[in-house]
């Protein structure tokens, strides 16, 4: 019984604050031999509060609100270009971009009534969780794909928003080829894979 538990390990946001802290906790996620594993993650270092000034600052109708989420959407962009490429990099800052539309939407409500009630902070915060949670889940899919394929071994990712699963004898497409081919270097000895 002890073997099928979940090992669940929480990152904080001073874990997840760039793009070399997003790949210090995937590499401690796929350095783990435990079959099942569950990760945690809060936003980015800072992002609740950054989200949480855009409702004060509705609240007060300072329309600087707007500049102020494409100032997070730039440290997201920059975060999420340093971790992906192609058509992953594209997927997840669609997706961002939807999510700050919604984002943006419940600010206009907050400055139409000049009231920020709890429910709509905590809707405009819990997005820092989200974007951490699908760039992590985006960047181990890339990455232990990689590692899968470089070493052979099986291995899963699973978000809300992705699913990767590897099988040892998964044929690659060239697309997945391509996104693995960065993430790995052969010598004669081993195979080694970031």
């Amino acid at each position: 019984m002890a073997k099928n538990r979940w090992k669940i390990h929480k990152f904080g946001g001073s874990s997840l604050a760039d793009a070399d802290c997003f790949r210090r906790v995937a590499g401690l996620m796929l350095d783990r031999r435990a079959d099942r594993i569950g990760v945690v993650v809060s936003a980015m270092g800072g992002m609740t509060d950054a989200l949480l000034k855009l409702a004060q600052l509705a609240m007060r109708d300072d329309d600087t609100y707007e500049a102020e989420l494409a100032v997070i959407g730039e440290r997201y962009s920059t975060t999420t270009s340093e971790l992906l490429d192609g058509k992953q990099k594209a997927a997840v800052l669609d997706a961002w971009s939807k999510d700050a539309d919604d984002v943006r939407d419940v600010l206009k409500a907050i400055a139409l009534v000049k009231s920020a009630p709890q429910r709509s902070r905590d809707v405009v915060a819990g997005y820092g969780e989200i974007w951490s949670a699908r760039l992590l889940a985006a960047f181990l899919a890339i990455v232990g794909l990689a590692r899968a394929f470089c070493l052979g071994f099986p291995a899963a990712w699973t978000s809300s928003a992705y699913l990767c699963a590897v099988n040892q004898r998964t044929v690659v497409s060239s697309d997945l080829s391509s996104a693995i081919s960065p993430h790995c270097n052969s010598s004669a000895h081993d195979t080694i894979c970031a």
